[in-house]
């Protein structure tokens, strides 16, 4: 997705992490509600990356099948305890944002994270038509 590939390049220039994209299958259209909603959920990962976690490293990975686009952001930051990460606390409220932005598009979000083990974000959206 380019507009992923524009925005982890504005990224890299900004900060000392390094951020990577890679399509892991060729990937189709996407809606532009689909579009919207990967591109939001990588922007928050990355700034949450890069301000919160202090990775210094940080992929994306995306891959189409079965009608499904599956979306693996995967940081080396500091981790987090996913169990005390009360779903209204203001300090988790951009991962909230993401879980809400991807429920409206009938998608999954699953976050995998250890302190001192980094971050994975898994985020799975099914696509209409395929």
């Amino acid at each position: 997705m380019p507009v992923l590939e524009s925005l982890i390049k504005e990224m890299n220039k900004k900060t000392e992490m390094r951020a990577s994209i890679e399509a892991k299958t060729e990937l189709p259209k996407f809606s532009p509600e689909v579009e919207n909603t990967l591109y939001r959920c990588v922007q928050e990962a990355l700034l949450n990356a890069a301000r919160h976690a202090f990775a210094h490293n940080l992929t994306v990975e995306l891959a189409f099948a079965a009608g499904l686009v599956t979306c693996k952001i995967k940081d080396d930051g500091v981790g987090f305890d996913t169990h005390a990460c009360p779903g209204g606390s203001s300090k988790h409220l951009g991962l909230l944002g993401m879980k809400e932005r991807v429920f409206l598009v009938k998608g999954t979000l699953e976050i995998n994270s250890v302190p001192g083990k980094g971050t994975e974000i898994i985020i799975t959206i099914p696509i209409n038509g395929a």
